[in-house]
């Protein structure tokens, strides 16, 4: 067994421990840390593996098309360690891609689906059962959850432009074949369509109604340049849900509630989970420091800052 950083009971262990809420954390990824991700580049399995510091499943896989179909691997020279920045992260480098057939490279959680598709970034995947405990979304339904990141992004405002997703989780609407997903999008600053620019937005999908539907809860990224190129400050993003029909999610933005949205998507299960992906050359560059997942828990305000006042510092705030 792992030596994780928290136990069943939420209790942290000695070491470099997270001193912010622990309640129902189902999923930590910190890429500071060498036992949730070696930092080595191979097809071997502790080194495409980030372990999951809150549980003993649900690790990510870092899945490489350098041989022409989707495999386990960290090889790809699209991703990179950075430990100069938020006191070390996973960096992508989206000018190595140079092969629209073998440069693709993702990092996902595996749910209830996979594939026999070379080109699907799913291909002979493992699977959760969609009746799994383990499985992430399973016995959420209509219920809570929090998604939480520090991640970090590159505007160019000469790129040729793109828009990429920095998270993405897709499962069944409960009662139906149809899926739902909940997706976070960030639009380069010369994105083709203007309106989009510089957007960070959410996007969902309800799987009843079919309806696809994207907010932008911040417009201008904070730190990031008014022209040229370069980093935006780190940034704390939540999109907490709790349990209701009516304004139950809260988005928030280092520390700030910039929306308040309804959400009422009835997960059955979980599909998969893409954390972070690269699929070409003119991707927006991003950093990630920390992902987390509470589980039939939203996050409240209060506890929104106690985690932003547990890790800000580190983060250059």
């Amino acid at each position: 067994m792992r030596n994780h950083f928290l136990r069943a009971n939420g209790v942290p262990s000695s070491g470099n421990t997270f001193n912010g809420v622990t309640t129902n954390l189902e999923v930590h990824y910190d890429f500071s840390r060498t036992d949730c991700w070696n930092r080595n580049q191979s097809t071997n399995a502790a080194d495409y593996t980030v372990n999951n510091l809150a549980k003993d499943y649900a690790d990510a896989l870092f899945r490489d098309r350098s041989t022409g179909a989707f495999e386990h691997g960290s090889a790809s020279s699209c991703w990179s360690f950075n430990s100069s920045e938020g006191g070390g992260c996973l960096q992508t480098v989206p000018s190595n891609h140079t092969d629209n057939v073998n440069d693709d490279a993702a990092l996902v959680i595996p749910g209830a689906s996979t594939s026999t598709s070379d080109d699907s970034f799913l291909h002979d995947m493992p699977t959760v059962s969609s009746t799994s405990s383990q499985n992430l979304m399973n016995g959420i339904g209509t219920g809570a959850f929090t998604i939480e990141m520090w991640v970090q992004f590159y505007v160019n405002h000469s790129n040729s432009g793109a828009a990429r997703k920095n998270f993405f989780i897709k499962g069944v609407h409960a009662g139906t074949s149809i899926e739902s997903y909940h997706s976070f999008r960030f639009y380069d600053a010369n994105y083709s369509v203007s309106v989009l620019r510089g957007d960070l937005r959410w996007l969902e999908r309800n799987g009843t109604s079919g309806n696809h539907s994207a907010r932008a809860f911040v417009e201008t990224l904070p730190g990031a340049p008014g022209s040229g190129a370069g980093w935006s400050d780190w940034l704390h993003i939540v999109f907490s849900r709790e349990s209701g029909s009516s304004d139950n999610v809260k988005l928030y933005c280092n520390n700030s509630l910039e929306t308040t949205e309804t959400n009422t998507n009835n997960w059955d299960y979980n599909s998969y989970v893409k954390v972070l992906e690269v699929e070409n050359s003119i991707d927006p560059p991003r950093r990630h420091g920390i992902f987390r997942f509470y589980k039939g828990k939203a996050l409240t305000s209060s506890e929104v800052t106690t985690n932003w006042n547990a890790q800000k510092s580190r983060f250059g705030h």
